[in-house]
């Protein structure tokens, strides 16, 4: 049977309008004004910013900042310059430790706001049901860098008795919710589903959030409530739980291997991401097609696919064709699936 590689971005789920997820550059909108982000932008030479970046230095300087060693040390050179003045050294590491876990602890808050909310089924079955009813004769490999869980329940089977195809699918769970990997060796899945940036189901209701455990303990720290909105590790998955490392070892092998890449409101500004893409497919042996659909076209995407037979743009949102049912993805999607 072929096989088909679809990657969806931001734009996949940003049709639906209850909820409406943000972007990950939406979701920093209300910091526009706020000095420690700006000040993040300035050393991070990325104006606009997206929450991930933002999660990932906060990280960085909070995990140094509860080093024994380095604590040390900057308590030996402050002492040295206000004359081995302790109080001075203590108020200096509150302030600056409080400050930033605040902020750390405020932008969790508002993903679970903006990201753990259900989505509405009757969306969600008009956004992605004509899109894999197209691929009835195929197996298909999905992977998402995305944080709300639509597609998720897309899948899920407590949409299985509703109209519509609901194909047979794994996502590295097993039926009580325990992670198991090697689920994903198992050819009789119709559709395969990797997050990449290790969120995994969840959802809020009154008075508490739902996902699917045990969420992995990594290294020292306890990745609980951030782990299901934001482990990142784009520098070097392979050295992460499986849980991080399975999916991105996996898209590894599917762009060596399938010929058909398609791609869904991704913007290609991951450097990890489009890093891993090009040394994969440096390394494949078979022609390859490229299909993008987004109505914005990125630039200089040769140098992410090497080599690629053909790339196709496809300028337009992807949405639930009712809503644009002369003028869809869809039918160019439909053409050039035959290339």
């Amino acid at each position: 049977m072929k096989k088909v590689l679809i990657f969806t971005g931001a734009g996949a789920p940003f049709a639906l309008e209850n909820p409406k997820y943000p972007t990950t550059l939406k979701f920093m909108e209300p910091y526009e004004n706020n000095d420690y982000i700006n000040e993040i932008k300035r050393l991070t030479n990325k104006d606009p910013i997206d929450c991930e970046d933002v999660f990932e230095l906060l990280d960085r300087l909070l995990i140094f900042n509860d080093d024994e060693k380095i604590d040390d040390l900057m308590k030996f050179a402050i002492r040295k310059q206000h004359q081995n003045n302790q109080k001075i050294f203590d108020d200096m590491a509150m302030i600056i430790k409080e400050t930033y876990s605040n902020l750390r602890e405020e932008m969790r808050e508002r993903c679970y706001e903006s990201y753990a909310q259900k989505p509405n089924n009757e969306e969600i079955e008009s956004l992605y049901n004509p899109l894999f009813n197209l691929f009835k004769d195929f197996k298909y490999h999905v992977y998402t860098t995305n944080y709300d869980c639509s597609f998720d329940f897309f899948l899920g089977k407590k949409y299985s008795n509703a109209e519509g195809y609901h194909p047979n699918y794994i996502d590295g769970f097993n039926g009580s919710n325990q992670w198991q990997p090697q689920l994903f060796k198992k050819v009789e899945y119709t559709c395969k589903y990797y997050k990449l940036h290790g969120s995994v189901l969840f959802h809020k209701n009154e008075d508490s959030i739902y996902s699917k455990t045990p969420l992995p303990q990594i290294g020292d720290m306890a990745y609980n409530k951030q782990f299901v909105i934001y482990p990142g590790f784009k520098d070097n998955p392979k050295l992460q739980d499986t849980i991080i490392s399975i999916p991105h070892e996996n898209l590894e092998q599917d762009l060596i291997n399938i010929e058909t890449l398609i791609f869904i409101g991704f913007a290609f500004r991951d450097g990890g991401i489009n890093s891993s893409i090009h040394s994969s497919l440096l390394r494949k042996k078979t022609d390859y097609n490229v299909i993008i659909i987004n109505p914005i076209k990125p630039q200089n995407l040769e140098s992410v696919f090497p080599d690629a037979g053909k790339i196709v743009y496809i300028q337009k949102n992807f949405e639930a064709i009712s809503k644009s049912p002369d003028d869809n993805y869809l039918t160019e999607l439909k053409a050039h699936l035959s290339m």
